[in-house]
């Protein structure tokens, strides 16, 4: 009976997240998804290029990456569904996680461990710290899938199984995202038992690939040159060493002076402490394959924090906060628990392991709500907006000057070029594709909205609403010359269904409604505690920038959605923008 509920606890965590996944997702792009699924699709199979082309466009590249795995989940889904689903691509994102920790739990077996200890390690691996792998398309099928194909090659290794396994998803760690070609360096260790030959084939296959990777390829123009970054020796070691200790301060808000100074301070420790674990790994316990594992996976973890931060010192500090990198947190710290066991294997050291593990996992859902409500609420205005605009964005000249440089022009998937290198680049050329896109994608009904937000968009371009809510809170208005902001510091929201929020609908006789959502500042906790199933928050403020809005004469209301229902408040302001 013990046994059975420690499987239960250990996939509790897994559980819990599911049931989070769907209550809060809703079928919607965001970012590159645009480009990288989109695009892909569109110029597959409606672009007049041919069989060598297309396989190109399997292993294009999409910003610093080529994304073949991406690309092979996409296509794979329009191929036999006619239709895109980003909702599948962010579940298997979550499956990947799953698939992460089943390999845990195998090795754990198989090294005669307990399993037991895969409690903790699941519930470091289901925290929200990266809730953007589960709710944005693009980040969930590269940032949780390279870590899966990481995992799984190493466990392959472990087991001694064919070179040829573990070289095929070597290959598709490598075109899952760019670090993936680091693990055929990491996996050294693991080689020892293989005979020459297979090591031969190893490094012969690893450059071939890295070749491969790097044929043709187009340094982003918004990415600094790691050349020149190699200079900031200063910025390497801080970008290193936060990155490394970045999970200490992920839960903190970002107003706290306190937290890049906390995560550089720990991550010196766990940078030391992974040192001193490789030492051992790789000499008093050379000849054991599960500290040989543990240590080829934070090999791995240590070559990609350098060449992150060889790829970013020149950013702020903040960048290694960013939700969607969470994934790699949790390999930081499941391998330290890990390689720790023989000295923690002891009831108390395993209540200590599991009870730090399991506050980390409610303290993520409990502090980075807020966010994941912003991100999803952001992402589903975006998408009414687009549905009746058919478009995102405008442009300025660098003057100052506004200039519709981004108009969609195109009507037909075969009109459509290639996805771009440098789609997240402020470029007109970016920003004119992305428009395009989405004008084909919802025109010849490529993508459609999800039910519940084309009920929205309906009612929105209708100006049919459910009813009227009273507003019992103060909501500021502030009108500059190139924005609009606002701010409410006594308004709540709990969200019943994941498109409950309260949504900005800016109208003008010139367009159909743009639509923002007011994003909120705090979670409220004291409500929160009590009903840990649904999302309480409160506060907000923010603005519209008038560069992304046509010149015009514009009304703006605030709608509240409430379990699915629209209904308008008395909260309005008139403005004009002429910029």
């Amino acid at each position: 009976m013990k046994k059975y509920f420690h499987y239960f606890l250990i996939f509790l965590p897994f559980l819990f997240t599911l049931n989070y996944f769907f209550t809060f997702q809703a079928n919607v792009p965001f970012a590159d998804d645009w480009s990288a699924i989109n695009g892909l699709v569109l110029r597959f199979f409606y672009g007049n290029d041919g069989f060598l082309d297309k396989i190109g466009l399997i292993f294009a590249q999409c910003n610093e990456h080529r994304e073949g795995f991406v690309a092979l989940i996409t296509l794979t889904q329009f191929w036999l569904f006619k239709t895109i689903n980003y909702t599948s691509f962010n579940l298997i994102g979550i499956l990947g996680s799953l698939g992460i920790l089943m390999i845990f739990l195998s090795v754990l077996k198989d090294s005669k461990v307990n399993s037991k200890w895969a409690i903790p390690v699941s519930f470091l691996l289901f925290n929200a710290s990266y809730y953007h792998n589960f709710y944005w398309p693009m980040s969930a099928l590269q940032h949780n899938s390279v870590v899966f194909f990481v995992v799984l090659t190493l466990a392959l290794l472990y087991y001694q199984k064919s070179i040829y396994y573990a070289l095929f998803f070597g290959a598709m760690a490598i075109f899952t995202s760019g670090n993936g070609f680091l693990l055929f360096v990491a996996a050294v260790p693991l080689l020892k038992k293989y005979s020459k030959k297979d090591w031969l084939i190893w490094a012969i296959a690893g450059i071939i690939l890295f070749l491969l990777y790097m044929y043709g390829y187009e340094k982003p123009v918004h990415r600094n040159s790691m050349l020149a970054n190699i200079l900031l020796i200063k910025e390497l070691f801080l970008t290193g060493f936060a990155y490394l200790g970045a999970f200490s301060a992920t839960n903190l808000p970002p107003s706290a002076s306190f937290r890049i100074p906390l995560a550089i301070v720990l991550g010196v420790l766990i940078a030391s402490l992974i040192v001193w674990q490789l030492v051992n790994a790789f000499t008093k316990y050379k000849e054991d394959s599960w500290y040989l594992f543990l240590g080829s996976i934070q090999l791995f973890i240590l070559f990609t924090v350098g060449l992150y931060s060889l790829s970013r010192a020149n950013l702020p500090l903040e960048s290694v906060f960013e939700s969607r990198y969470g994934i790699n947190h949790f390999l930081i710290l499941s391998s330290i628990l890990l390689t720790l066991i023989p000295r923690l294997d002891t009831k108390i050291g395993f209540y200590f392991a599991s009870m730090f593990s399991f506050f980390f996992f409610v303290a993520s859902y409990f502090f980075h709500s807020v966010e994941l409500l912003n991100f999803n609420h952001g992402n589903f205005a975006a998408a009414i907006s687009d549905r009746g605009n058919l478009r995102d964005f405008y442009f300025h000249y660098p003057n100052g000057v506004k200039a519709d440089l981004t108009k969609p022009t195109l009507t037909k998937p075969n009109e459509l070029p290639k996805p771009l290198v440098n789609f997240t680049a402020s470029l007109p050329s970016a920003g004119k594709y992305y428009n395009d896109v989405i004008k084909i994608s919802f025109s010849q009904n490529f993508y459609k909205l999800p039910d519940n937000l084309e009920t929205i968009y309906q009612k929105l371009k209708a100006k049919k609403v459910d009813g009227f809510v009273s507003t019992d809170f103060i909501f500021n208005w502030n009108v500059e010359k190139d924005h609009i902001s606002f701010d409410s510091p006594n308004i709540s929201l709990k969200t019943n269904r994941a498109e409950d929020s309260y949504y900005l609908v800016f109208r003008s006789p010139s367009i159909q409604p743009i639509v923002f959502t007011i994003h909120f500042q705090e979670t409220d906790y004291r409500k929160q505690l009590k009903d840990p199933f649904h999302i309480y928050v409160r506060k907000t403020g923010g603005g519209v920038p008038f560069k992304m809005l046509p010149n015009g004469r514009y009304l703006a209301n605030l709608y509240q959605v409430q379990e699915g229902r629209l209904l308008a408040t008395n909260v309005k302001k008139e403005f004009d923008v002429n910029n």
